[in-house]
């Protein structure tokens, strides 16, 4: 498995265990707003004792602009920087639910004039907020989790090459594009796992699926041809596929790809809240 799809499930894992291990008991000035975290415990209806963290952010005069609960939470260092480029500092929560460590999202807030929950943003991938290119603006790198056990797939055979995006105002937009030197060496990664032997046996195969050395070569020529159609070169992505994968499977396969990807991360491009857990 190539170490990026290793990253990328482990993503699914990281942060909320580190918010579990981390506990629930912090307080910070962001922007000239404070941000108290603190753990809190109720019964439910059945007298159970249901553990959670909650997260308040109020201004100077202790006025309340947000109030998040979750089973974890995190206020993650990126925090008090400009996210939106906008030139006011913003705020990121990561929330966590129950006992599943592949499930959380995060809640961006800006501090601006007025201040504001921008973007509600979730799946089964964690999202991480950095200075990707060294030019002080903040990409948020993620995975596509439509494709985790994508087709016949095991999760970890999931082909899961990078998404970068950014969010300008309160739009998120993909710039993956404007990464492809990172794409190129992943790609080139990749195919050194395809050795002809395995090319040739997915290519005459009569079921990608048919064997241990097909399965083999499909996670690795599925993660070209997305890291391709990730990168902005389409052209070069069918290209790729019709190389690689088996001749009377091209249509399904191509057709499913397009489809997968419509469902996944890239339908968070223009809205105010993505959080569905299935994405």
């Amino acid at each position: 498995m190539r170490l990026s799809s290793l990253l990328a499930l482990l993503v699914c894992i990281t942060p909320a265990l580190h918010a579990q291990q981390e506990g629930c008991s912090e307080t910070r000035q962001v922007g000239g707003y404070t941000v108290e975290l603190r753990g809190v415990t109720e019964k439910d209806s059945g007298g159970f004792e249901n553990h959670q963290c909650r997260a308040r952010v109020t201004a100077r005069d202790r006025s309340l602009l947000l109030e998040e609960a979750a089973t974890y939470l995190h206020l993650l260092d990126v925090s008090g920087k400009d996210i939106t480029g906008d030139g006011s500092p913003d705020l990121v929560l990561q929330r966590a639910w129950g006992d599943s460590l592949c499930s959380f999202d995060y809640v961006i807030l800006s501090l601006g004039d007025p201040p504001q929950v921008l973007l509600r943003l979730g799946g089964q991938c964690a999202y991480d907020f950095s200075e990707a290119d060294g030019d002080g603006r903040i990409a948020i790198q993620t995975a596509d989790s439509a494709f985790t056990s994508f087709d016949q797939l095991f999760h970890y055979e999931s082909p899961l090459p990078p998404v970068y995006l950014r969010l300008q105002g309160a739009v998120l937009h993909d710039v993956s594009a404007e990464f492809w030197p990172r794409y190129e060496k992943e790609i080139e990664a990749a195919r050194l796992e395809l050795t002809p032997d395995r090319r040739r046996a997915l290519r005459e195969a009569q079921s990608p699926y048919e064997s241990t050395e097909t399965r083999a070569a499909v996670s690795h020529a599925l993660f070209v041809v997305l890291a391709y159609l990730n990168g902005g070169r389409d052209d070069d992505a069918w290209k790729a596929l019709e190389e690689l994968w088996p001749p009377g499977d091209f249509q399904r396969i191509r057709a499913l790809i397009i489809q997968t990807r419509a469902s996944g991360v890239l339908r968070c491009l223009g809205v105010r809240q993505c959080v569905n857990n299935e994405e």
